[in-house]
């Protein structure tokens, strides 16, 4: 269980999660569900054996440019790795900040949001939030408050947002 969400400012891309990690009906906090990674930020909601194999495969790959399709490229080639670990399956959503881009990754949906998004068990609660003008960590803060779910302490990671533009003709790493 889980709530992971992120918000695209003009300057800046901000992604907070809770921590609660549930294994049948023991929980246990403290475990960071938002890494930062190789100049990326991901927040992973369903499995932490996935979570922990994506970390793991995002030491070593990125993708082409931060788009739509080389970031769904990088789901494939992440699906195929994780075979000789487990099943293929992408079992679990994320939110991926790349070079100053923030994507929702459900399955094989790569989806670039422009304005803000939460996925989870408390998502709904932090949408709201989201949507009333808070920031991610209070949206997270909300959705602790409001759903049985989803714990603190909350973690929190920030990108320079870059264009597009900018991205493809300059090698500039992202500030994080």
């Amino acid at each position: 269980m889980s709530v992971i969400a992120g918000k695209v400012y003009d300057d800046k891309i901000v992604i907070a999660a809770d921590s609660i990690i549930c294994r049948g009906w023991m929980k246990q906090t403290g475990y960071a569900k938002l890494h930062e990674v190789n100049g990326m930020i991901f927040g992973s909601t369903g499995l932490a054996s996935e979570g922990s194999l994506f970390y793991q495969f995002l030491k070593t790959h990125r993708p082409a440019t931060p788009t739509e399709k080389d970031v769904l490229e990088l789901i494939v080639e992440f699906s195929e790795w994780k075979k000789k670990y487990t099943s293929s399956e992408m079992e679990n959503s994320y939110l991926f900040a790349v070079d100053g881009h923030l994507f929702y990754i459900v399955y094989m949906l790569v989806h670039e949001v422009q304005d803000y998004e939460a996925i989870g068990a408390g998502e709904e609660y932090a949408k709201a939030a989201l949507y009333l003008g808070h920031t991610p960590k209070e949206a997270v803060k909300v959705a602790c408050e409001l759903c049985c779910f989803v714990s603190e302490p909350i973690y929190e990671y920030e990108m320079a947002r870059i264009s597009l533009s900018e991205t493809c003709s300059s090698t500039r790493k992202p500030t994080i």
